[in-house]
């Protein structure tokens, strides 16, 4: 017995700028299963990812997958812009269409990276059921104008101007990239995408936006405007044993000198020192830290015990 076959029918309007997109089989519109999209956010602001219709020229395939009681079947279909008509036809066994019907849909650029998805789940028993989809755009890169970012103060604020793209290249207009900071205590990062310089340090900051991410170094290094001593002035240390010297004064912006500032650090005797002023005991005796900025120089005296 020859099996009967039902034609999906791809219809709906989407408010795409000044100009509707609509995805038929202009064969067949009318019968079988019809499947509207939409693109908005979650306010159901449909204009919020603005006009996509320069994307959606660019589909060139359209991957669906019908789950019903647990079986799936994958079906990828060529689709064509036509006008402002994307057009694209899909057949399904007559049976697929009965009881529930989950389908998921994506829309494939030529080099075959999906542009949009979107997935629904439909009552499909009916004579002429529908099913409605919202698409939403898919990221491939995350685009950000610097490498690493370096401040130079605390509390320094920089908005970091990111760019979520899809694979075609093109800008996701309205795309929200959500932050985060691995050390807040070194850089914060706020919801609207700017860092905040809190210690000095580096931090690695990460954004997410619809698939894609993205990570930065930002490094903060305070540049000593005024320096009136470092502590403790005094000291012991047991072989082995560190510690970061904190200076005082201020950096450019007017903040309190943290430790890890920018300044010259000489150490002699018993201790040793590194560039963000970490001690280090070495050997039993005394040592001396000297911190230099200009032409201002300020001493710690350190004993080193055997442990």
């Amino acid at each position: 017995m020859r099996r009967r076959m039902l034609v999906l029918t791809l219809a709906g309007a989407l408010s795409l700028g000044a100009c509707d997109l609509l995805m038929v089989d202009p064969d067949t519109a009318g019968s079988g299963l019809a499947l509207s999209f939409s693109f908005h956010d979650a306010s159901g602001d449909s204009t919020f990812y603005g006009d996509l219709t320069p994307v959606l020229e660019k589909v060139h395939r359209i991957r669906f997958r019908f789950t019903r009681e647990g079986t799936a079947r994958d079906t990828t279909v060529a689709g064509r812009m036509l006008g402002s008509e994307l057009q694209a036809r899909v057949l399904l066994h007559a049976e697929e269409t009965m009881g529930w019907l989950e389908i998921r849909a994506d829309l494939l650029s030529q080099q075959q990276r999906v542009l949009f998805t979107g997935q629904t789940l439909t009552q499909g028993a009916s004579a002429a059921p529908t099913a409605h989809v919202d698409l939403v755009p898919v990221a491939e890169t995350i685009e950000i104008p610097f490498a690493v970012l370096h401040f130079t103060g605390i509390g320094d604020t920089i908005r970091i101007r990111a760019t979520a793209q899809f694979a075609t290249g093109d800008p996701i207009e309205g795309a929200v990239i959500r932050w985060t900071s691995e050390s807040p205590n070194i850089v914060e990062m706020l919801a609207d995408g700017s860092a905040v310089s809190r210690g000095n340090g580096t931090a690695r900051v990460f954004g997410e936006s619809l698939g894609a991410s993205v990570m930065r170094g930002l490094t903060v290094a305070q540049v000593p405007a005024r320096f009136t001593g470092v502590a403790p002035a005094d000291t012991t240390l047991t072989v082995g044993e560190s510690f970061i010297l904190r200076p005082f004064g201020e950096d450019v912006s007017g903040s309190p000198l943290l430790p890890g500032a920018e300044m010259g650090w000489i150490a002699t005797g018993a201790v040793s020192v590194d560039d963000r002023g970490k001690v280090l005991g070495v050997s039993p005796g005394t040592g001396t830290v000297e911190a230099v900025l200009g032409t201002v120089r300020h001493e710690a005296r350190i004993t080193v015990v055997s442990p």
